[in-house]
């Protein structure tokens, strides 16, 4: 397809995760003729892209389905641009966010039956190292956007319960967004679900959640804010063994000090580095030998094992901002400054958003436990 990105590991996952934080960044880009037939799903027919099982139980098929209801470049165009930004509290929706929400509630609705679904598998490919794509990331981001909207537009409505159902949804939303176990699927899943807390929080300052909606909310936070948030630590494992594997297979044999700087390129080698240095760091690594090589590797390896003890202590960001200091010092060597993703970010991010389930959570109960002085009546 050309009227969409096709975000791939080497180009999201080994970048500085800053990136990531802009998350608009992976919607589809309309760059073709408003006529121009689009399905989603098209992505997954390339060389490389993911192969998720089609099964009625894969909630991942479903998002596709609910995705390709959107059938032309122009009508995607529109629905982001009129999904992307809420109106500020307590003011309207317009009245064209209202017609493209009612356009396409086939689409809204699919995303909605999708996230009730237990499992998602996307159907990753892990065997292709660093240039395995991950195109539903836009999709999800987009869907939340629209989800967030719409359940503005309940609450604007007087239908609170519905609202709620939305907020549930974008919080299911989210866990379905990280199930693929790549570390910016678990940043863009953080990120869906600091949405979720947003959209709540707008809810609550307008008075426009009933105790029975907050009830929903709470039960749906209690079910994502699991120890491990967004599968981080399979995340960081997945981040390992892909960007390794790949380096051992493409760096070994013949002439694989060539292919080792050939490696460092593609997964955006020397980043920061000036034209004027990079040239000498390359003539520097052609004089590695395939030993030499490996032992670089598994320097990274280690690398690894000392961010995973990092995650575990009490300041985990502080710990990963020293080792990414490191990093980009070159300490633990060349694959790990050229391969990196920045685990601080990814920390603060879901740290964040463990924090706002917290708050948005008490505030919650504090609706229930008013409901209960007064008798148990729904309010």
């Amino acid at each position: 397809m050309t009227d969409q990105p096709n975000p791939s590991i080497a180009g999201l996952l080994v970048r500085p995760l800053a990136i990531a934080l802009l998350l608009g960044v992976f919607a589809p880009v309309a760059n073709a003729q408003s006529s121009t037939p689009l399905r989603a799903s098209a992505i997954l027919e390339e060389d490389d892209a993911p192969a998720p099982p089609r099964t009625p139980q894969n909630a991942a098929w479903a998002y596709y389905k609910a995705w390709d209801t959107i059938t032309t470049v122009e009508d995607r165009q529109k629905f982001g641009e009129l999904t992307t930004g809420r109106p500020d509290p307590g003011k309207p929706l317009t009245k064209a966010q209202r017609q493209i929400l009612e356009k396409h509630r086939v689409y809204l609705d699919g995303v909605i039956a999708a996230t009730s679904m237990d499992t998602c598998d996307w159907g990753s490919r892990t065997d292709v190292g660093l240039g395995a794509l991950i195109p539903h990331l836009g999709y999800m981001r987009q869907s939340a956007r629209a989800l967030a909207l719409d359940a503005r537009r309940f609450a604007e409505d007087g239908n609170s319960v519905a609202a709620a159902e939305r907020v549930v949804a974008l919080l299911r939303l989210s866990s379905h967004a990280a199930t693929d176990h790549y570390l910016i699927s678990t940043l863009v899943a953080a990120a869906i679900g600091h949405l979720a807390m947003s959209l709540t929080d707008e809810l609550l300052k307008a008075d426009q959640l009933t105790a029975p909606a907050a009830r929903m909310i709470v039960s749906a936070i209690r079910q994502v804010d699991t120890p491990d948030l967004y599968n981080t630590a399979a995340a960081i494992d997945l981040e390992r063994r892909v960007t390794l594997d790949w380096f051992r297979k493409e760096c070994s044999g013949d002439n694989a000090n060539i292919k080792f700087v050939r490696a460092l390129s593609t997964s955006s080698s020397m980043r920061g580095e000036s034209s004027r240095t990079r040239t000498p760091i390359a003539l520097y690594l052609l004089t590695f030998s395939e030993q030499r090589i490996q032992a670089e590797i598994d320097r990274a390896d280690r690398y690894f094992d000392a961010v995973a003890a990092a995650w575990r202590k009490p300041h985990a960001a502080v710990a990963l901002d020293e080792l990414e200091t490191q990093v980009q010092e070159y300490q633990w060597g060349f694959v790990t400054q050229a391969t990196m993703a920045s685990f601080s970010t990814v920390r603060r991010s879901t740290d964040r958003t463990r924090e706002t389930y917290q708050k948005s959570s008490a505030k919650l109960r504090a609706i229930l436990e008013a409901q209960e002085a007064h008798g148990g009546a729904p309010k």
